[in-house]
């Protein structure tokens, strides 16, 4: 997403329940953020919504996370 939108973003994405795992900033800026398999598609439209539909959600690399 645009820097414009990030600080917003990610003071909203750090008070949900969605954890953030990594913030890279360059041109533009990207979350990695810990979505469980069930959640991808309420994320995706949180996101949406949060944005106005100006971010997208791409899928990163699936990981098991041990139930505790």
């Amino acid at each position: 997403m645009g820097h414009e939108q990030a600080g917003r973003v990610e003071n909203d994405l750090r008070v949900s329940a969605y954890p953030v795992r990594e913030v890279s900033y360059g041109g533009e800026v990207s979350f990695s953020v810990a979505v469980g398999e069930n959640e991808v598609a309420s994320f995706t439209e949180w996101v949406a919504t949060l944005t106005a539909g100006r971010a997208t959600v791409d899928l990163g690399a699936e990981i098991h996370v041990p139930e505790s």
